[in-house]
């Protein structure tokens, strides 16, 4: 199963890839600022992450929930 992390997972584009993505059998990661918003996604199995890209310390904690709790990476 292929991994997918969307940006901007809240609304418009974002919300509708992740949707689209995860019907399609993905496992889709969605981030985002608001959780809430993204709420209805999980009835499809994405996994909502709280998000801001533009500010450093919320782009790594929201990376380093999602490999701690939901990606284990092999080297």
């Amino acid at each position: 199963m292929k991994t997918i992390l969307i940006t901007g997972a809240s609304s418009g584009m974002g919300y509708q890839t992740a949707l689209c993505l995860a019907k399609a059998g993905y496992q889709v990661f969605g981030a985002a600022r608001s959780v809430a918003k993204m709420q209805p996604l999980k009835e499809f199995g994405v996994v909502p992450i709280e998000m801001d890209v533009t500010n450093d310390q919320s782009r790594k904690q929201g990376l380093l929930k999602l490999f701690n709790k939901h990606i284990k990476l092999m080297f």
